[in-house]
């Protein structure tokens, strides 16, 4: 498949444009409940996911309870559903 990218004044803008093409990726930013926690904690993916594998992958941040303490910056989850994306916390979070 040939792609033609115009109109763009960054030269970052046509690999985004193909990738968007092609096989789009998001970062996921999502809630997490932590083990016996009263609130959610935030978390996001370390890099983007493919985007057809969202609803896959926020079911398994879903069903994952991690134990408190969680520092930011603290990996939850390795390798989201086989993407090499780690689920990171953005947020501390005390028992």
């Amino acid at each position: 498949m040939k792609i033609a990218v115009t109109g763009n004044f960054c030269s970052k803008g046509i690999p985004y444009a193909k990738q968007e093409i092609t096989d789009p990726q998001r970062v996921l930013t999502i809630l997490m409940r932590p083990e016996g926690a009263d609130r959610p904690l935030s978390v996001k993916t370390d890099r983007p996911v493919p985007k057809a594998l969202l609803k896959e992958c926020a079911k398994a941040v879903y069903s994952t309870h991690p134990k408190l303490p969680v520092k930011y910056g603290d990996v939850l989850i390795e390798n989201l559903c086989g993407t090499g994306a780690k689920v990171i916390a953005t947020a501390d979070m005390k028992a």
